[in-house]
């Protein structure tokens, strides 16, 4: 790969921390009493009695102290972890570089840069900055409490960065969305002789199928090749991945059949690519070829060729793959169950079938009950979808965009003008969803179906929405179906109201 300079960072709007006073070359021991960067939370309680702790050696403490910021870590209990910190600090312990990695990481959980900032000053201080873990940890840290430019000031100033710390400025750049940085970022690494890891691989792989940018992606892969790298399943998926995303599913399938051939992920995500681009009977031959050579399809698999199966229309097909998931004993996750729903119910299987396996299933998401509400739609029965729509609610399920998308569109079918209106109205007050030009299109719709212009007209002066720009639009698209003038120039008028 050509060699890429990254460019310097713009001065950020605050130095990096400095050492607050030189400590000895030796590993200190202790510290001065300090304030905690984080006052520990009123209702802490102490994890172990004072007296136990009094009587524990000075070893024994440390230990105790880094056994409990592990804990504190590993539950996800950020604050407790950087207020066991600062205790074990005021008795005087000093921490290892362990622990200053947990606490680091907590920081950036929590996305705290003030109490970063103090923490790297302890890295500092005990010389701890020189410590791979702790370097990415801090690097990772002002990256998430979004300080990008003490992030890439800290980086420039690493005497050794080692792989990780590259994987952090990639990766973070890619998920900020800066893909062209990310590849420069990957091309300075690998000029300076680091090589990459697997993470790495994958950061970039990602960052180059998000840019769109094929020639990158040619690089990396060849990369690849030159350096003979093991396909791992996390690596093999991002390049097949990769090549279906860019347009080149032919190297994608050689891939597959070459290179990663007991790797379901990567048989996967070919399927998906041939799904995407409409290429039905191949994905359906993907997945055939896959069985035969044994290998066990995973969840995502199963509702890859469900999915398929029902851009066919195939029922028989679907019947196949349910019949193979029952003979297999597969565990039916929601992810199979809503795939089997939506099968059926595109396929023309009457909604009473659906509305069994979906009976059958121990937990409901949004995804679930939005499945079952598109069922009854496509079967003509807007009322029960209106109800299962309510049940849902009711059961502590927030609708999102798409659900109500999906009910709105069962009571456009059905002529449900007044049930349409009320959820409508619900989806902007109660949930406060944007309106997408998918829900105005289902009002229009619905207003249209029937031509009940003067109810509609009654039922929109009625709403409790203060912008109904959109609604007046819809309305005004069912006038001019219907030829009303009358209403028509009400309409309009109305719009320029907004």
């Amino acid at each position: 790969m050509s060699s890429v300079r990254i460019p310097q960072p713009c001065p950020p709007p605050h130095p990096l921390p400095t050492p607050r006073r030189k400590f000895p070359s030796h590993k200190p021991t202790s510290l001065p009493t300090r304030t905690p960067a984080i006052a520990p939370p009123t209702t802490t309680q102490p994890s172990s009695p004072p007296l136990l702790l009094k009587t524990l050696t000075h070893g024994h403490r440390r230990t105790h102290w880094a056994s409990t910021i592990r804990h504190h870590f590993r539950s996800k209990d950020h604050r407790n972890c950087i207020a066991s910190y600062h205790q074990m600090l005021d008795e005087n312990i000093a921490p290892n570089p362990k622990t200053l990695a947990l606490v680091l990481k907590a920081c950036a959980s929590l996305r705290d840069l003030r109490a970063l900032r103090l923490l790297h000053n302890d890295a500092l201080r005990f010389k701890f900055d020189s410590n791979a873990p702790v370097a990415a940890a801090l690097l990772d840290g002002y990256f998430a409490c979004g300080s990008p430019a003490l992030a890439h000031q800290l980086f420039d100033r690493m005497l050794h960065r080692d792989v990780v710390s590259w994987t952090v400025v990639i990766s973070r750049s890619y998920k900020d969305g800066l893909f062209d940085k990310a590849v420069r970022c990957f091309k300075a690494m690998v000029e300076e002789g680091v090589a990459p890891d697997e993470v790495a691989l994958v950061s970039i792989l990602s960052a180059v199928t998000c840019s769109g940018w094929l020639r990158y992606g040619h690089e990396v892969h060849a990369y690849l090749i030159r350096n003979c790298f093991k396909y791992g399943k996390a690596l093999a998926t991002n390049i097949v991945n990769m090549y279906c995303k860019l347009g080149r599913i032919e190297y994608a399938d050689r891939i597959v059949q070459t290179d990663a051939r007991d790797d379901v992920g990567a048989w996967t995500a070919l399927m998906a690519g041939y799904i995407a681009s409409s290429d039905l009977y191949p994905a359906l031959l993907v997945y055939q070829k896959m069985t035969n050579l044994g290998i066990e399809p995973s969840e995502k698999t199963i509702s890859c060729a469900l999915r398929a199966v029902s851009h066919l229309g195939s029922l028989s097909l679907g019947c196949q793959i349910q019949g193979f998931v029952v003979k297999q004993q597969f565990e039916l996750d929601n992810h199979i169950v809503s795939s089997l729903i939506d099968m059926y119910s595109v396929c023309g299987a009457p909604a009473r079938l659906c509305r069994q396996l979906f009976d059958e299933m121990p937990m409901r998401d949004v995804v679930s009950w939005t499945t079952m509400i598109l069922a009854y739609c496509r079967s003509g029965e807007g009322r029960a979808a209106v109800q299962l729509f309510n049940e849902m609610r009711m059961s502590g399920v927030p609708p999102d965009s798409v659900a109500f998308t999906a009910v709105l569109s069962g009571c456009s079918s059905s002529g449900l003008l007044c049930e349409g209106f009320t959820l409508f109205n619900s989806m902007v007050l109660d949930y406060g969803i944007e309106p997408t030009e998918e829900h105005f299109a289902c009002l229009r719709n619905l207003i249209t179906k029937d031509g009940k212009l003067e109810e509609a007209y009654e039922a929109i002066e009625e709403m409790g929405i203060k912008d109904k720009s959109g609604i007046w639009q819809a309305f005004l698209g069912a006038c001019r179906v219907h030829g009303n003038v009358s209403f028509h120039e009400i309409a309009e008028r109305k719009t320029t109201e907004y």
